[in-house]
């Protein structure tokens, strides 16, 4: 990946379950703890873009991969279907993006209005899964005339490629 001088990456952190649970608002971190121990939670992988000088020439201010590891494809499902994923989200601030009744979608889709870089941007954050492994990807863009479900879609199908490039043989393992 070719990441522009002005572009930050930092990338590859390890967190322990009790790390990531950590991670959550106080008042949230118990049931999340409980949460991630139900599924068999082994471990997470973060990586961050950040754009700190808010170049408009990219389409993202600040965008993040990570990838939670669960002791099954099964438990990472069964993690993304349990109605706690989706309070928590609301608990911190997100709001269930709105879908056509008749779609479903492979993915879970959140978002919130963000002050970043002068202007008022949008957080959108998906949760996809990748045989045992639970994504979470959030960008931060700009909300100058990007429809919600347009710009999920761009997350959803554009942004794993940027950084599932160094994770393919991993995944491969799991999605076959």
């Amino acid at each position: 990946m070719n990441i522009p001088p002005d572009v930050v990456f930092t990338g590859a952190e390890i967190l322990d379950t009790d790390t990531v649970a950590a991670i959550a608002p106080d008042e949230l971190s118990s049931d999340y703890a409980t949460f991630l121990e139900t599924y068999g939670h082994d471990y997470r992988v973060t990586a961050l873009l950040d754009n700190p000088e808010c170049n408009t020439e990219y389409f993202f201010y600040t965008m993040s991969y990570s990838v939670d590891a669960f002791a099954s494809a099964a438990d990472a499902s069964a993690a993304l279907d349990d109605p706690f994923l989706a309070e928590y989200y609301e608990s911190v601030g997100y709001m269930a993006m709105a879908t056509e009744e008749d779609v479903d979608l492979p993915y879970n889709a959140y978002f919130t209005s963000t002050d970043i870089c002068n202007a008022t941007g949008q957080t959108v954050t998906l949760d996809l899964l990748r045989g045992r492994y639970l994504l979470n990807i959030s960008v931060i863009f700009s909300t100058d005339g990007n429809p919600e479900a347009d710009i999920a879609n761009f997350v959803a199908t554009t942004v794993p490629t940027l950084f599932e490039a160094g994770l393919a043989e991993a995944y491969r393992s799991e999605v076959r």
